[in-house]
C-alpha cells in the first residue's frame, strides 16, 4: 500500500495498526513526516493457518484524520483424501487441478488418446517434474498406481523408444509440504519395457502411513529426442479383494492386406 501527500504543507502520520488474524505489517514507515508529493509504503502480508474467510483492518493515524482499509482473505485447503485419482480430463493446465511443475496437459497423450500429462525431452530440455496437490491423511497399506510410455518425437506416437543412458522417470514423495524429496521408484533403462503401449505402475507407499504427502514425478533426459507421457494418477488404500483392470482398452490395429500380420501390441493386465 502506498500512502501519498498530494497537497501542501507536511502530512504527519503517527501510526498505521492492523487487526485481525493472520494479519500482519511486514514493513511500516510510521512514524513519517511527507512532505507534498512524497510518499511511503507499507506492507500487509495474509497468512491464514485456518480455512475459511478472514477479515481485517489498517488503521492509518496522521495530523489529518484517522483513515480505515479493510482487508479481506479467503483460505481453502487444497489437500485431497484418498482415494486420489486424476485423469487430467478435468483441466488444461497444472494450476488448474491444483499441481505444479513443467510438465503440460494435452489430448492424445493419456491412455485411449485422453489428456494426458507430457513433455518432450531432448538435448535443449533435459528435465521436467509434476507434482500434485498434497494428498492425506494417509493410511497404512496405500499404494500409488499411473501409467507412463516414452514414444519418439518423431511420428508421435507410433515408435516406442528406447531408454539409453541417463534416461529415467523417478517417482518421489514428499511429507514436509515440497521442501524435500525421497526417490521411492526410478523407471530406466534396466526395467523400462520398449513399447508405445502405456505401461501401468504400482509403488508400494508403506513408509507413509500418516500426514499428508506430496508425489513428484521427475523426468531426465540422457539421449535421444521423445515425450514421455503419464497419466491416470491413484493414491489409494490398496484394495483387500483382487480387482481386474487391463489397458489399453481399445486396440486399433489399423488396415491391412489379407495374409499380412501387423505388429504386436501390448496388453497389460493389473490387479
Amino acid at each position: 500500500f502506498t500512502i501519498s501527500n498530494n497537497g501542501g504543507g507536511t502530512l504527519d502520520i503517527s501510526s498505521i495498526g492492523i487487526s485481525g488474524s493472520y494479519y500482519t505489517l511486514t514493513v511500516n514507515p510510521a512514524p513519517v513526516s511527507l512532505a507534498a508529493g512524497q510518499s511511503a509504503s507499507f506492507t500487509v502480508q495474509y497468512a491464514p493457518t485456518a480455512v475459511g474467510m478472514h477479515e481485517g483492518t489498517v488503521t492509518i493515524t496522521d495530523s489529518r484524520a484517522v483513515t480505515t482499509v479493510d482487508l479481506d482473505g479467503v483460505c481453502y485447503d487444497p489437500t485431497q483424501p484418498l482415494p486420489y485419482s486424476q485423469d487430467f480430463n478435468g483441466g488444461t493446465t497444472l494450476a488448474g487441478i491444483n499441481w505444479t511443475g513443467t510438465m503440460s496437459i494435452l489430448a492424445n497423450h493419456g491412455t485411449g488418446g485422453s489428456n494426458g500429462l507430457y513433455r518432450n525431452l531432448y538435448s535443449s530440455v533435459t528435465t521436467t517434474n509434476a507434482v500434485t496437490c498434497p494428498i492425506g491423511p494417509m493410511v497404512a497399506n496405500a499404494e500409488l498406481k499411473f501409467d507412463y510410455r516414452y514414444v519418439n518425437y518423431t511420428s508421435y506416437p507410433s515408435t516406442a523408444t528406447v531408454l539409453g543412458t541417463g534416461d529415467k522417470l523417478e517417482v518421489q514423495v514428499s511429507t514436509d509440504n515440497g521442501v524435500n524429496y525421497t526417490t521411492i521408484r526410478t523407471i530406466d533403462q534396466t526395467n523400462h519395457v520398449t513399447s508405445t503401449a502405456f505401461a501401468n505402475v504400482t509403488v508400494e507407499l508403506d513408509a507413509y502411513s500418516t500426514g499428508n504427502i506430496f508425489v513428484k514425478f521427475l523426468g531426465t533426459w540422457g539421449t535421444g529426442d521423445y515425450y514421455l507421457d503419464i497419466d491416470n494418477v491413484v493414491v489409494r488404500e490398496t484394495p483387500a479383494t483382487p480387482i481386474f483392470s487391463y489397458g489399453p482398452t481399445v486396440i486399433d490395429f489399423g488396415t491391412t492386406f489379407a495374409n499380412t500380420p501387423t505388429g504386436y501390441q501390448d496388453v497389460t493386465i493389473s490387479n
